[in-house]
């Protein structure tokens, strides 16, 4: 009997353990593994915040896992980073990148949403509204940016940065994941914002953000966004016909207004930076050098000759201050002036006009400009 017994045991012993491996190779063939490691990948990534229904969304398939990462964004950005990761559909190659700041060590902020560089050509920022301190760019690629300030940590800010190339787009309508890619930008926000104990006032839901203004120029009779104020002056007497501006917006951390000549060409360009994308641009880079000795400090200058001029402004709620600024561009093909003739009291005009209407949506008071 107890032979009978044993052996009785070790038939359903092994019954079970076959049954066990069955059920473990289904789980493996129905896909079953390969989505609980997604949703662990996803639950684990950047600590958490990711928002996983908006990144499955952003990236258009159902199929995402996640991975931490260090190197691929953020140029410098080791100093001050709380986490980071990115975010792929590895059947067709897309991917998110996500990194999380504090604000008080970051280096070159600008840079994540590429205007470190305000004297070319590049991406106009556009506002992703819905009251969120933040900004999408198109420039070769697709650069977020969000900085909240958090009121129980004086003088510190979290910073949310993302980034994905161009084929997260759909070229037939790319709007719409321009919304998405914001939406997943503010989730990681909201998330992030709750993880990392920061107080702050955040936005509501994003459902979509203007389009890419860089493919939207306007006349100058119908500019009504961020080159409404400059749009008042003369400029059809210097040539210039057309603007490539965004929506206005009282929470935007950047904003652009490019002047475009009769031929198309972007002769000026003005934006305005606040909160830590303004203090990298005036403290940490040499991207805004007006003159050899003359660069982007605390108060305004101008130098006629490289047709660029600077103001600044002292802001509320975290924003510090507010730099503004005017650069003449070079045409895009020879590389030549578009400015044949020095218009330094034009120039000015335009700034002035620029700041004070973005410096008052922002709040800003103080304002200086040359």
């Amino acid at each position: 009997m107890k032979t009978s017994h044993r052996r009785r045991l070790i038939i359903g012993s092994a019954s079970a353990v076959c049954l066990l491996i069955a059920v473990g190779a289904t789980f493996y063939a129905t896909g079953g593994y390969e989505k609980w490691r997604d949703d662990t990948s996803l639950n684990e990534a950047c600590g958490g915040v990711v928002p996983k229904s908006d990144m499955r969304s952003a990236l258009g398939d159902d199929h995402v896992r996640a991975e931490s990462d260090t190197t691929r964004y953020f140029p410098d950005g080791e100093d001050g980073r709380i986490t980071n990761c990115y975010v792929e559909d590895p059947d067709n190659g897309k991917t998110i990148t996500v990194d999380l700041h504090w604000s008080s060590e970051a280096e070159r902020t600008a840079s994540a949403i590429k205007h470190q560089f305000l004297t070319t050509v590049g991406g106009p920022a556009v506002p992703m509204g819905r009251g969120w301190p933040g900004t999408v760019v198109s420039d070769e690629g697709l650069y977020g940016g969000v900085e909240l300030g958090c009121r129980d940590k004086k003088g510190e800010s979290l910073l949310v940065s993302t980034f994905a190339f161009d084929d997260l787009l759909d070229p037939e309508n790319p709007d719409e994941g321009r919304g998405a890619f914001a939406r997943v930008t503010s989730g990681i926000a909201k998330n992030a914002a709750e993880k990392y104990d920061c107080d702050t006032q955040t936005g509501g839901d994003v459902k979509k953000i203007a389009p890419n203004p860089l493919r939207n120029p306007i006349p100058i009779t119908q500019a009504e966004g961020t080159c409404s104020a400059v749009a008042k002056l003369d400029l059809k007497r210097r040539n210039l016909e057309s603007v490539t501006e965004a929506p206005a917006d009282p929470t935007s951390p950047a904003e652009d207004c490019y002047l475009r000549n009769a031929e198309g060409d972007p002769v000026y360009r003005l934006t305005a930076l606040y909160g830590s994308f303004a203090k990298s641009v005036r403290y940490k880079s040499s991207s805004f050098e007006l003159h050899d000795s003359l660069g982007a400090g605390e108060d305004s200058g101008a130098d006629a000759k490289t047709h660029r001029a600077y103001g600044n402004a002292r802001c509320p709620g975290g924003l510090d201050t507010g730099l503004y600024t005017l650069s003449g561009l070079s045409r895009s093909t020879q590389n030549e002036p578009s400015l044949k003739v020095p218009d330094p009291a034009f120039e000015r005009a335009a700034l002035k006009a620029f700041a004070q209407q973005s410096a008052k949506r922002h709040g800003c008071t103080g304002l200086q400009t040359p």
